[in-house]
C-alpha cells in the first residue's frame, strides 16, 4: 500500500479538536446555566379558538346583511 492509501484510511481530525491550552479549559458555572423562558403563557389552541371565533363573529353579520340586500 502506498502513502496515499494509508492516509485515506485514517480520518483527519477537525481543526477545532486540535486546539490545546487555556482555550479548552472548563466553562465557568455561570456560562453553563441556561435560562429558558416560556413564551407561551396561553396555550396555542386557545389563541386559535379565539381567532376563529372573531372571524366567525365578523363573517356571519356580513353574510346576513348581504342576504337582506337581495344581491
Amino acid at each position: 500500500m502506498d502513502e496515499q492509501g494509508r492516509h485515506a484510511d485514517k480520518p483527519s481530525t477537525p481543526a477545532f479538536m486540535q486546539i490545546e491550552g487555556r482555550l479548552v479549559g472548563p466553562l465557568p458555572p455561570e456560562a453553563t446555566t441556561v435560562i429558558t423562558r416560556n413564551f407561551w403563557l396561553v396555550q396555542p389552541w386557545v389563541i386559535v379558538t379565539i381567532v376563529i371565533a372573531i372571524m366567525v363573529a365578523l363573517v356571519i353579520p356580513g353574510l346576513l346583511m348581504d342576504l337582506n340586500r337581495d344581491f
